[in-house]
């Protein structure tokens, strides 16, 4: 089973991904079916929302997933859920991509956290 990729910080990986039009080996990586399919957990308001007037996902989550898309080169697909539980158990069968999720170490058999905690 491939590990999923959780992203809460996504600055390096952006840095290090290509601008519009080139291909990089991360592409392949971070996008193996051509698009970037991006979890977006409504379940944290400060993550993600449905715009009152469309229902559309809008909010920091959305609008990294699709720099994120932008910089990859390739288009991107919002896979929606209604809480992070939901997120990690899609992980499980590959639905997404990229998500941005908070720290789990109980859940990081399933999930390639991009951050984690310095021990003090």
């Amino acid at each position: 089973m491939r590990k999923s990729t959780a992203a809460l910080v996504v600055s390096p990986l952006l840095c290090a991904c290509a601008t519009a039009g080139s291909v990089r080996p991360e592409t392949k990586e971070i996008a193996p079916k051509g698009s970037l399919r991006a979890a977006i957990n409504f379940g944290n308001p400060v993550l993600a929302q449905k715009d009152p007037a469309t229902g559309e996902p809008r909010g920091v989550s959305v609008d990294l997933s699709r720099e994120l898309g932008r910089r990859l080169g390739v288009p991107v697909e919002l896979v929606t859920y209604q809480s992070a539980g939901n997120v990690f158990d899609a992980a499980k069968t590959g639905a997404w991509d990229v998500a941005f999720l908070a720290v789990d170490p109980g859940r990081a058999a399933d999930i390639a956290f991009t951050w984690k905690r310095r021990q003090a």
